[in-house]
């Protein structure tokens, strides 16, 4: 006897689909909630592209198009800033406008928004989307 399993492969792919897609905006939202808050640009610019079939698989991409992203994700070494000519600060310290050629800054803590947690963000957003998709 033979069975008919034609449409099989669309709703397994349908439900993929919409698992992806519902867990790409959950993870998006945590990203989001996650990144620090200075000025809201690095939080703004953290966003889930819809899932894109690649084979056998679907592929999403969760980003963070602030160009400074990944030095508050990762952090930074000691490294020297140049002036162009001059860098200008006010300075609590002595409490006035200070001017230099250039300075050797400390180095940033990383915050580890992004990278270090979004495999476990991943598994938890598929967790919740898992149950909210019917085909």
């Amino acid at each position: 006897m033979a069975v008919d399993l034609s449409g099989l492969r669309g709703k397994i792919r349908r439900y993929g689909e919409g698992v992806a897609a519902i867990a790409a905006r959950k993870v998006e939202q945590d990203t989001q909630a996650a990144a620090p808050v200075r000025t809201g640009v690095l939080r703004s610019q953290v966003s889930a592209e819809p899932p894109v079939p690649a084979g056998d698989v679907l592929v999403v991409r969760i980003r963070s198009a602030a160009a400074y992203s990944s030095y508050v994700d990762e952090g930074t070494g000691p490294h020297p800033i140049e002036g162009n000519p001059l860098l200008v600060f006010f300075w609590p310290k002595v409490g006035e406008v200070v001017f230099f050629r250039h300075v050797n800054h400390p180095g940033t803590t990383a915050r580890e928004f992004f990278a270090e947690p979004m495999p476990a963000r991943w598994a938890a957003a598929l967790q919740m989307a898992k149950s909210r998709v019917n085909v």
